[in-house]
């Protein structure tokens, strides 16, 4: 969380970051984002109801990259430094590139 509360300070005004946590005890959650200050949206789907289906989420922490009309451009399994360069690098490519047409 600390990684992606960096990458969203740093280009958040090219890529939002929103959180979603799927932890069933929400004012856990909310402490959680309070204590380390984290200042993206944060969402909570408790039990995976909302997320689990859709985006076809089997394992956690999921990270996706989604277009403005709702495509998912990319995502990624497992924890990540995503302040480091090349995660930053990657991330602002494929956010460039936008949706790309379905076949």
């Amino acid at each position: 969380m600390a990684g992606l509360q960096r990458i969203a300070q740093r280009i958040g005004a090219r890529v939002r970051v929103v959180g979603v946590t799927v932890d069933d005890d929400v004012n856990l959650a909310r402490e959680f984002v309070r204590k380390y200050r984290i200042t993206f949206a944060n969402f909570s789907d408790p039990g995976m109801r909302a997320s689990r289906k859709p985006l076809g989420i089997a394992a956690l922490p999921m990270t996706f990259l989604v277009s403005a009309d709702g495509r998912v451009l990319w995502h990624a399994r497992g924890a990540r430094a995503w302040d480091d360069e090349d995660t930053v690098a990657e991330i602002l490519s494929v956010a460039a590139a936008g949706p790309r047409p379905t076949p």
